[in-house]
């Protein structure tokens, strides 16, 4: 994969092999998902089934955990959740039935989309997984409108060296890079307090304003003048306090609530540093006020809500988004980002609201189309020998082959960085009595065994490679679209399975 350029936010992961989520959930919570603040949380062999219940384990500020529970036995299992405001929508993939993974798409900072894959694969289960991804990951990324891919999760790799390796080569993948995402930003909120106003300063300052100088030249010019005056007069003369909210904050973590929670960490850190019993006590007396504010600011949140119940104005939809904000539900949770036919994604309400009546506008229109052409029949279609046939689907070896040889051409012709272990060097051309298709772009090809470091997969292709440039001429001045056609055409002349001759 492609590094790309570190943005101004990046997807904090934690992956974590918990062996019992039911057993470990307060750890991995306290220890690692809030300490950490995780924006994405996977966790493997989760031994969880279809008794427990999935709001099980909910971690406040982040979504229900989305799982894949192994049904036949005990063990295994695969858990992921997303921090709120984190844009993942869950893919519909269905793998084949021993594999223990699940496919996400998640929104990065640049509208673009990165193909999230979370996975548990047994030490005794074989290379079969590890071959399903090698073969899968374009289509779902090509299918998804994907740019990225990231592989998260416990593949016990090192039992079947040989598969990921090829797995690494074949995608382009690395370990372990930063990746940025779109989340709702921090704002700031600023709160006045008119109990405290000093009203005969105000009072003084308005009669003393020229207004006759202020207020003159059209008005647009007055309207606009008299509210930067009346503005600015109030930020002199009303006491007021700014302050932060995070996306994760409740609707109740007000300003009392922000400045003791900012007492208790500054508390905290004191201690931290100096563990001593004096520290301690300093530490406790901003924990109890923490508990008293946050005890207040839920009651007063409560009878704000119960009062705006109880008004006429409340209709349905008002009041089930309520009941979703009680129950801590995020509205996000309703309907996820949504993909647009360009390939950008639909993350605000009016995106989507947009997006959804363009679409059944369309449906509706098609509707209308066809009741019309049942009041009046078209004629009679062509007959079936006039039609075009449909290509039959390609076959997997197809496909890999193609896969491969677009992979050889980065690295041999384009210079990929991260392919550099894939390149071989230029065949020497030798004189010989045997008439063989070569070409000036042939490479050596080395002599393998399967338990040497990728050297199965390179032999294979050098053979291929070497039969493809002497069919198709002018490999250095095609790009990676053009080899891709080319190699798809050429692929569909031989035969399958494909037997390679060593040239």
């Amino acid at each position: 994969m492609v590094r790309p350029e570190r943005p101004s936010h990046t997807l904090k992961i934690i992956s974590a092999n918990v062996r019992g989520l039911r057993t470990n959930i307060g750890d991995l919570t306290h220890n690692c998902v809030l300490r950490h603040s995780a924006d994405v949380v996977v966790a493997t062999e989760t031994w969880l089934n279809n008794e427990v219940e999935p709001t099980f384990g909910k971690i406040r500020g982040y979504t229900q955990w989305n799982r894949r529970d192994r049904p036949e036995r005990a063990g295994g299992g695969v858990a992921v959740c997303f921090k709120e405001g984190v844009q993942a929508q869950h893919l519909d993939v269905v793998p084949p039935p021993h594999m223990e993974v699940m496919f996400f798409r998640v929104v990065l900072a640049d509208r673009s989309a990165i193909l999230l894959c979370a996975m548990y694969r047994p030490p005794r289960q074989g290379p079969a997984s590890l071959q399903y991804l090698t073969g899968a990951l374009d289509d779902l990324m090509l299918k998804h409108r994907c740019r990225h891919v990231l592989v998260v999760g416990d593949l016990n790799h090192h039992l079947e060296q040989h598969a990921y390796e090829s797995l690494l080569t074949v995608q382009g993948l690395t370990d372990h890079i930063d990746i940025g995402v779109a989340r709702d930003e921090a704002t700031s909120r600023t709160v006045w307090l008119w109990d405290k106003v000093d009203w005969a300063s105000l009072r003084r300052d308005l009669s003393h304003t020229a207004w006759g100088t202020l207020l003159r030249d059209g008005v647009d010019n007055m309207s606009r003048a008299l509210t930067s005056r009346l503005l600015a007069l109030q930020r002199r003369h009303v006491p007021h306090r700014d302050y932060t909210t995070k996306p994760t904050d409740q609707p109740w973590f007000g300003y009392r609530c922000h400045v003791a929670a900012e007492a208790k960490y500054s508390a905290w850190l004191r201690f931290k540093r100096n563990p001593t019993r004096r520290n301690k006590d300093l530490h406790r007396a901003p924990g109890r006020r923490m508990v008293v504010s946050s005890k207040w600011a839920i009651k007063k949140w409560e009878e704000d809500l119960r009062r705006k119940l109880r008004g006429p104005g409340v209709g349905n939809k008002t009041w089930w988004s309520l009941v979703k904000e009680k129950q801590g539900i995020s509205r996000q949770d309703s309907i996820p980002p949504l993909t647009k036919q360009d390939g950008t994604a639909a993350v605000s309400s009016k995106e989507k609201a947009q997006l959804l009546a363009n679409l059944f506008s369309a449906k509706m229109k098609r509707r209308a189309l066809r009741l019309v052409d049942a009041a009046d029949p078209p004629d009679p279609p062509k007959p079936p020998a006039l039609f075009e046939p449909v290509s039959p689907l390609d076959s997997l070896e197809h496909r890999r082959d193609v896969a491969a040889l677009v992979v050889f051409h980065k690295a041999q012709v384009q210079g990929v960085p991260h392919l550099a272990g894939l390149r071989q060097p230029p065949r020497v051309a030798t004189r010989s009595t045997r008439t063989v298709l070569t070409s000036g772009d042939a490479v050596e090809v080395p002599r393998s065994r399967a338990s040497q470091h990728q050297r199965t997969f390179v032999g294979r292709v050098s053979r291929m490679w070497n039969i493809f440039t002497a069919a198709v001429p002018h490999i250095q001045e095609m790009n990676t679209q053009s080899v891709k056609l080319a190699a798809n055409r050429w692929r569909l002349l031989k035969p399958t399975p494909l037997r390679l001759v060593i040239l």
